[in-house]
């Protein structure tokens, strides 16, 4: 009695081991099959892009896939492209690419600045869902499409400086969960913007806003950021009144208000701030010995 209840338990056992034995290689051929599938799709992206003059680096494959895989051949379907740029900003862009930087979907970094990227590149970017660093500067694109940016929520780092980003699209950036430097420079944002991007990322630490339409009126705003460490407002419309606003800010360490209408009645306010570490007062109204006075507390930036 006692051995066929044994055994009874042993076959059960066995079934159960061979079912879940069958469950996971089971498991590991459809991800096989599935990496392979998205290796295929990647290696077309990659040969087309590297025809354009991109540069690429990618993930190796997990450990676990290592120890089991052990050609070379096998190993590369599990890796992945994580970072695209160009070679000395030679890197040309054609609308049909699109569909090709969409196959790369474990992509973390993309820089196409100063390519001919367009609105054709914002359409593909909720496919790139683990993008941590976007650099689309100098490039074409209008933001026509801009709500595609919504779902990038891994999203670190933005430049769209020097762009023909239209005002409506900016709002969505405000919606970036995750957002810690953005450079909106030689764009047509302004201080209603620049106000209510404050109150919706708290959490910047870098800004650049140079070339754009920002007064005195947005500066308190920005003052309020407690983590902002580095400010650019070169040529934009802020005065002496503007920097006492700014002075407030105990994070910030380095900034650029070059080319802007201030002078020797900000020094005081200047020199006050707590943190800073690095200044550029460039093609200001400073007197040789207020821009000297400025410079021998806080230094310039270095090159």
């Amino acid at each position: 009695m006692i051995n066929r209840s044994w055994k009874s338990f042993s076959l059960r056992a066995l079934l159960v081991l061979m079912t879940l034995f069958a469950i996971v290689c089971g498991y590991i051929t459809n991800d096989w099959r599935e990496a392979r599938r998205q290796w295929q799709a990647e290696q077309q992206a990659i040969d087309l892009l590297q025809r354009r003059g991109l540069v690429l680096q990618s993930e190796p494959s997990p450990r676990w896939w290592s120890g089991l895989l052990r050609s070379r051949e096998q190993q590369q379907i599990f890796s992945r492209v994580v970072m695209v740029g160009s070679h000395n900003n030679r890197l040309r862009y054609e609308p049909t690419d699109a569909a090709a930087y969409a196959s790369l979907t474990q992509l973390q970094q993309l820089d196409l600045s100063t390519t001919s990227a367009d609105d054709s590149l914002l359409q593909v970017l909720p496919q790139l869902r683990q993008l941590e660093t976007l650099d689309l500067s100098g490039t074409l694109v209008t933001g026509h499409d801009c709500p595609s940016l919504a779902g990038l929520t891994q999203l670190r780092e933005l430049n769209l400086a020097n762009t023909r980003f239209q005002p409506a699209a900016w709002r969505v950036i405000n919606g970036l969960p995750k957002l810690e430097k953005l450079n909106l420079g030689s764009t047509q944002v302004d201080d209603a913007w620049v106000i209510e991007l404050c109150q919706r990322q708290p959490h910047l630490q870098l800004l650049g806003l140079s070339k754009t339409k920002v007064t005195d009126q947005s500066m308190s705003a920005i003052a309020s950021l407690r983590l902002l460490e580095t400010l650019y407002l070169e040529q934009v419309s802020i005065t002496n009144q503007g920097v006492q606003q700014l002075a407030k800010s105990r994070s910030l360490r380095c900034i650029d208000i070059g080319h802007n209408a201030i002078d020797d009645g900000c020094i005081a306010a200047l020199i006050a701030m707590p943190s800073m570490k690095a200044i550029s007062i460039h093609r200001c109204k400073f007197t040789a010995e207020g821009k000297a006075k400025v410079h021998q507390a806080i230094p310039p930036p270095q090159p």
